[in-house]
């Protein structure tokens, strides 16, 4: 998916909801799934942020700073959607209606990825 964002795209398109952990937006993670956080945003292409937290130091949970980060980016609204709207229509069985389209992701290549691209 790193490699390929539009293979999220095309889930979405077959229905698939997609969930990303706070501390992968936040880069608390790989790099590669920081960079893939970003692309997703950005393409309307993730439905729900929760964490990954196992215990209040190990994984810790870092829903408050990735909220805060996803308001200032992205706007309150954005942010509400993100960590509460969308998780409560799920937990009360309700369809998760008007949700932003994906935007299918094209990569800029620089100008020698161009011309020396694998074939």
């Amino acid at each position: 998916m790193q490699e390929d964002p539009n293979i999220i795209y095309d889930c979405i398109k077959e229905g698939a909801l997609i969930q990303v952990n706070a501390s992968s937006i936040l880069g608390r993670g790989p790099k590669e799934a920081n960079k893939l956080c970003d692309v997703l945003l950005n393409h309307n292409m993730i439905h729900f942020i929760a964490t990954d937290a196992h215990s209040s130091n190990r994984r810790a949970p870092k829903i408050k700073d990735t909220y805060d980060y996803i308001m200032d980016k992205y706007g309150e609204d954005r942010a509400n959607e993100l960590f509460k709207e969308n998780a409560n229509k799920i937990i009360q069985d309700e369809l998760l209606e008007n949700l932003e389209e994906p935007i299918r992701y094209n990569p800029k290549q620089s100008f020698f990825k161009k011309i020396f691209k694998k074939k």
